[in-house]
């Protein structure tokens, strides 16, 4: 699967630091969310901020979708909060694939017509 790349400003929250991703990754993907922990569902990724990569999530969070940056990889990026900085980032599932018995009703419902 492709990666996105975009630039983003790194903001502080309540838990974790974040950066705003542009897209509804399960719309870009064709990858619904997964529980990630207790009380949240969201998309294990992959993520390069500038030069330092891990593996994290996107959540939804305010009507907006945000890659969550732990202190670690904030630290390995040097970035600080309020920075803007280059994101590459892909997702760690991949796409679930089409349900083969309703692909092959709607095949022969349009063949009866």
């Amino acid at each position: 699967m492709k990666a996105t790349r975009y630039k983003g400003t790194l903001r502080g929250g309540h838990k974790d630091y974040a950066v705003e991703f542009p897209h509804n990754p399960e719309e870009l993907w064709g990858i619904p969310p997964r529980p990630l922990w207790p009380g949240r569902r969201g998309h294990h990724v992959r993520v390069k901020l500038n030069n330092a990569t891990g593996d994290t999530c996107i959540v939804p969070r305010l009507k907006k979708f945000w890659v969550v940056s732990d202190g670690e990889l904030k630290r390995e990026a040097g970035v600080s909060e309020g920075d803007t900085v280059n994101v590459v980032i892909e997702p760690l599932a991949t796409p679930e694939p089409k349900n083969q018995s309703t692909s092959s009703k709607s095949k022969a419902s349009k063949k009866k017509k």
